[in-house]
């Protein structure tokens, strides 16, 4: 299932008012926020998190925490084919942990969802000096 909207930039967007096409994920997003304003100080992240929640909510069409292993696989994986920055999907792998782990109680589950390996550039040796000065 592909969302329901994109933007012009090519990356996924999902907007705030379809939270209704999903029975509970506005209760759901209610409690997530509270939990995350224990935890986190800054209201970036917990927006952050709960924006990760909608959005992978809406992209199946029912709760995160009805989902498998393999079906966050595939969301990361559309993330990725999204030409998202590695940073922006270590956020999304950062919330669905602390949703797993802090929501669910399901540790196991949390574990198996991987951070993106960071992309290196290899520098030649002829061009070294150009990358440190």
């Amino acid at each position: 299932m592909k969302p329901k909207s994109i933007n012009g930039s090519g990356a996924y967007s999902f907007k705030a008012f379809n939270i209704t096409k999903v029975k509970g994920l506005a209760e759901l997003l209610e409690k997530f926020s509270k939990r995350i304003s224990v935890s986190y100080s800054t209201q970036s992240t917990a927006r952050n998190y709960q924006r990760t929640i909608r959005d992978i909510s809406l992209y199946f069409g029912h709760l995160p925490n009805e989902l498998e292993i393999d079906e966050i696989l595939d969301y990361l994986h559309y993330l990725k084919e999204q030409d998202l920055s590695s940073s922006k999907i270590k956020l999304e792998v950062a919330s669905l942990k602390y949703f797993y782990r802090e929501m669910i109680n399901n540790e196991l589950l949390a574990s198996m969802i991987p951070y993106p390996k960071a992309k290196f550039h290899v520098i030649h040796p002829d061009n070294y000096l150009d990358y440190i000065t």
